[in-house]
């Protein structure tokens, strides 16, 4: 086109800045809220950092302690080496026996855990090291949507200070501190809650059978969505939660399938709790009947270490019951809870209470903010002695 035949460019006249456009207050919150929200998450992610350094300085203690100097010693203690071996070489094909009954095997052991760190291998990082990786990212995941629940049901600050606490709980020496499935199965549970709160629940329900196939007490999500299911039909209100409520279980429920038809026997991973590990569904009597006895040492652990456990555990219910947090959140919390105190291998070890994660919102949420940090102090200076209990005195403290 001829230069002359071209339009004439509009020019924009120069506006002073009252002329401007302003921008609204509803997008000047938003950003303000982001930029909180990512302030928090910094603070976070330093202290998680924090935390995962000083489990590695406890473990290269215990190493120079009770391994010879050998750090992967601590790392793969207890149940720890299962999960490397399932990476490595798998299922066994034949179940092991000893004196007829079934012995310790690792298909006791659930399988997202390994194939995670079997994924990572295959970039070339050493199994160790994946399973390292693996729990890190796992531990950061649980955190953030500890904290992302937290946040939606009180103030920035307390929802910070739950994931604090959440992060230097005692049990953590053992769920972050060895090479266990913790990391990556509490992840799963509470992004399945986070989602499930949302009504999103095919996510909510793809999001716990992956945690149940990680560890069999993600099962306990099952009361909150079943609870908010029948909640639905009683009110006559149209509800998708049976999706949820579907999906779930079906991790766990295919790998005991998948054992079944491996080993030939229906219920071959009830049998080898059973047998092997001496597990079952008591409601309680061999914790009762533990706490009678000191100095008694159980799977539970011993006694007087049981009786402090309990004490907790009625301080947590207290501080759910003053946060008043949503029906779902205390349904899970407790929920674990029961399971913890019926099935007679578990009782209230460290590294399990930490799955009741959603109580640990209700301290934060019920106590002022001088008790919360005096709370959390307590809590990140029992690690340190939990970790290397487990890791250096073996059987005379208990299992973790």
């Amino acid at each position: 086109m001829p230069e002359g035949d071209r339009p004439a460019r509009r020019v924009e006249p120069l506006r002073s800045r009252a002329q401007r456009p302003r921008v609204g207050a509803a997008e000047r919150g938003a950003r303000s809220a982001f930029g909180e929200q990512l302030s928090e998450l910094k603070i976070l992610a330093s202290i998680y950092v924090l935390v995962r350094l000083y489990l590695l300085g406890l473990d290269a203690y215990a190493a120079n302690h009770s391994f010879g100097g050998n750090l992967t010693g601590p790392l793969l203690s207890w149940d720890a080496w299962h999960y490397l071996a399932i990476s490595k070489v798998g299922y066994p094909l034949t179940p092991p026996h000893v004196g007829g009954v079934l012995s310790f095997s690792n298909a006791a052991f659930e399988p997202a855990f390994p194939a995670m760190i079997r994924l990572v291998t295959v970039l070339g990082v050493p199994s160790i090291s994946a399973g390292l990786v693996v729990s890190v990212l796992g531990g950061a995941g649980a955190t953030y949507f500890v904290w992302r629940i937290a946040s939606g049901i009180s103030s920035p600050v307390v929802a910070r200070d739950a994931a604090i606490l959440f992060m230097v709980l005692p049990g953590q020496a053992v769920a972050w501190g060895l090479l266990y499935s913790e990391g990556l199965g509490i992840a799963l549970a509470a992004a399945c809650l986070y989602f499930f709160a949302r009504e999103r629940y095919i996510a909510a329900g793809i999001l716990g059978a992956l945690a149940t196939l990680t560890s069999p007490m993600a099962l306990c999500l099952e009361v909150p969505m079943a609870w908010a299911f029948l909640i639905g039909l009683w009110r006559r209100r149209r509800s998708r939660a049976w999706i949820a409520v579907l999906l779930t279980p079906l991790g766990f429920l295919s790998y005991a399938a998948f054992l079944s038809l491996r080993y030939h026997d229906t219920l071959y991973w009830w049998h080898l709790q059973r047998q092997a590990w001496g597990a079952s569904f008591d409601f309680g009597a061999s914790l009762i009947g533990l706490l009678h006895h000191w100095t008694t040492i159980a799977y539970q652990g011993p006694a007087y270490l049981e009786w402090g456990a309990v004490l907790c555990v009625l301080g947590l219910l207290a501080a759910m019951w003053r946060a008043k947090l949503p029906v779902y959140l205390s349904l899970y919390g407790i929920a674990v809870l029961l399971l913890l105190v019926g099935t007679n291998s578990l009782g209230f070890k460290p590294r399990l209470l930490v799955w009741a994660f959603p109580l640990v919102i209700a301290v934060s949420k019920s106590l002022a903010r001088p008790w919360r940090y005096a709370v959390i102090g307590a809590s990140a200076l029992a690690i340190a002695p939990l970790f290397i209990a487990y890791t250096t005195m073996g059987n005379s403290v208990s299992q973790p």
